[in-house]
């Protein structure tokens, strides 16, 4: 199984073009939840490349991607790697505006059903993450999204992510 934080990584991504930062991570996370409910990687494709900085920067359990590399990873998430998913929801729990830079924490909510072996199984994962933006056009965008913490149960039983490559 693929790390989980995988999937909710861009679901993740937060940025948009208005005055009140906490408000666009808001409503630009509302409609990652949906591209999540649906399974729909052509969409997350599109809305992440218009929200992400040039240098973009995408950190889990210590290790960096860029941009393209973390939309491959997503694309295999996208192509069965996560199974369906059931819930997708973002809680923003805090959000910090100075001139053209802004950070936000925000907590990750996801669950997942897949078969294996005949039995469906059930995946839930929480992550922390902490997204730095910059305001370029008058618009913000995520140039670094840092996963600090990832917690992930299958069946209800707690799963060491750190043997699965995540945080």
């Amino acid at each position: 199984m693929k790390t989980i934080t995988i999937m909710a990584t861009l679901f993740a991504f937060t940025s948009v073009a208005m005055a009140d930062l906490k408000s666009e991570i808001t409503t630009y996370n509302k409609k990652m939840e949906q591209v999540f409910l649906k399974n729909d990687f052509k969409t997350f494709a599109k809305l992440t490349k218009e929200v992400c900085t040039k240098d973009f920067k995408y950190i889990e359990g210590g290790k960096s991607m860029n941009y393209d590399q973390m939309l491959a990873m997503m694309k295999g998430s996208f192509s069965g790697g996560m199974g369906k998913v059931t819930k997708a929801e973002t809680k923003v729990v805090s959000a910090k505006e100075k001139g053209n830079t802004g950070t936000s924490k925000v907590i990750y909510t996801m669950v997942m059903t897949s078969k294996e072996g005949g039995k469906t199984h059930v995946t839930k994962m929480v992550g922390n993450v902490e997204n730095t933006y910059r305001k370029e056009g008058g618009k913000w965008k995520t140039s670094i999204m840092d996963w600090k913490d990832t917690k992930m149960t299958v069946d209800g039983k707690p799963m060491d992510m750190s043997k699965m490559g995540g945080g």
